[in-house]
């Protein structure tokens, strides 16, 4: 997750997205071994500071990373929280941020929210010197809750009754009505 603020600073931020499919053996003349050097050659063209990609693999991850070294990543796959399944990223140019002039936060655990308080503190004093931010945070969908973690089924999806209290109980700490 991405969090931006700027602090009466114009600059250009070009970001691009793609659903680049997953990575299977059945797709023919789609084969990911043929859409590759497009997608690099894209991103090569068109110099996004940051791009995102849905439905990839962790080995279209590790080409894209090997490929294209001058970019980091954030995202995990949605199967483990880790590696496996599929992966909505977000890539960015590693030292654009700073190139900017913008303070980058890296919060390693975005569902912590006192470590998101930590970082937004941080933010705040860091915005008086007049810098824009970035925080890059790194969660877990579905956090605490033994049902919704590392599956996508929760998109979009609200809980019954039952499930929410269930849920509430397991994972307490909300940020309550934003």
């Amino acid at each position: 997750m991405f969090l931006f603020t700027t602090v009466g600073v114009a600059q250009n931020l070009t970001v691009i997205s793609y659903n680049i499919r997953y990575n299977s053996q059945s797709d023919g003349e789609d084969i990911w071994d043929l859409r590759k050097g497009e997608l690099v050659g894209q991103i090569n063209q068109h110099s996004p500071d940051s791009f995102g990609v849905q439905e990839a693999t962790q080995i279209q991850i590790q080409y894209i990373l090997e490929a294209l070294p001058e970019y980091g990543y954030v995202g995990v796959g949605r199967d483990d929280g880790a590696s496996k399944g599929e992966y909505s990223a977000v890539f960015y140019l590693k030292e654009k941020f700073k190139s900017f002039g913008w303070e980058v936060l890296e919060v390693d655990n975005g569902n912590s929210l006192d470590k998101i308080y930590e970082a937004l503190k941080i933010a705040k004093e860091s915005s008086k010197k007049g810098k824009p931010i970035a925080i890059l945070m790194k969660t877990v969908m579905g956090n605490g809750v033994d049902f919704m973690m590392h599956t996508h089924e929760w998109h979009g999806k609200a809980p019954n009754d039952d499930q929410l209290e269930i849920a509430l109980n397991q994972n307490p700490e909300t940020l309550g009505d934003y």
